[in-house]
């Protein structure tokens, strides 16, 4: 049984009125995680600064969405999985990629594993993890802030996933499409 109830329109506030219009301008419909997010208008405001942030971070389209799937795939989050999924064939990115990284096997390009396996692990981990892999993450080109943007991206993702499924959200219909 659910216990939370998502926003209505009437009940939002003129700043989360305003995400919620920019969001539908965007993507066309407003997320249902959203409506829960918005219970809390200050919560819902600083949600929405730190997504910008981190669609501003300087990994790619491909490298949060990465990150993204990641973290909801080892939280076992399947509101996010599906939404993420979704905005992956909005951004025309490769379905066999997002294949490989849903199913956490090795990816073929090696910058690209190196901030899977590490994005991995300090999900799974809760930080805790070798010096090995922040070496060949490191290695593989990243550098130190882009590190610190990955927290930031586990983090926010985290929040979402924690979310999604403690109010047992119900997936957008526009996020039920699969990769074939």
């Amino acid at each position: 049984m659910k216990l939370l109830n998502p926003v209505t329109q009437q009940q939002l506030s003129k700043d989360s009125a305003a995400v919620f219009t920019q969001t539908k301008q965007a993507l066309g419909f407003v997320p249902n995680l959203y409506r829960y997010i918005a219970l809390s208008d200050d919560i819902f405001k600083q949600f929405s600064q730190m997504n910008n942030a981190f669609a501003n971070s300087s990994f790619s389209a491909l490298e949060r969405e990465l990150i993204q799937l990641t973290t909801s795939k080892v939280n076992q989050c399947n509101y996010c999985l599906a939404g993420h999924v979704y905005f992956s064939k909005q951004q025309n990115l490769n379905p066999d990629l997002i294949k490989s990284i849903l199913s956490t096997d090795k990816l073929e390009d090696r910058k690209l594993d190196a901030l899977n396996c590490l994005c991995r692990a300090l999900v799974k981990e809760r930080g805790s993890i070798s010096e090995e892999l922040i070496s060949n993450f490191l290695e593989q080109g990243y550098n130190q802030a882009q590190f610190i943007e990955l927290i930031m991206g586990i983090c926010l993702k985290t929040f979402t996933n924690l979310l999604s499924k403690s109010a047992e959200i119900d997936i957008d219909q526009e996020f039920l499409y699969q990769f074939h």
